[in-house]
């Protein structure tokens, strides 16, 4: 997960580096890898909380 955050900041930065106007292209990328980290952050929680005893709680 740290990885792709990496990626991410690297790949917006060399974005800015070619144009320093927010892109349609720029913006689809944000979008998509911004809702992929948002959803592994949501799964971490997930994982994080529901243990063996909590699956079995009423």
């Amino acid at each position: 997960m740290m990885s792709d955050l990496i990626i991410y900041f690297n790949d917006i930065h060399s974005m800015k580096e070619e144009t320093s106007v927010l892109t349609k292209r720029v913006f689809d990328y944000h979008a998509t890898t911004a809702a992929d980290i948002l959803h592994d952050l949501h799964k971490l929680l997930e994982l994080t909380f529901i243990t063996d005893d909590t699956e079995n709680q009423p």
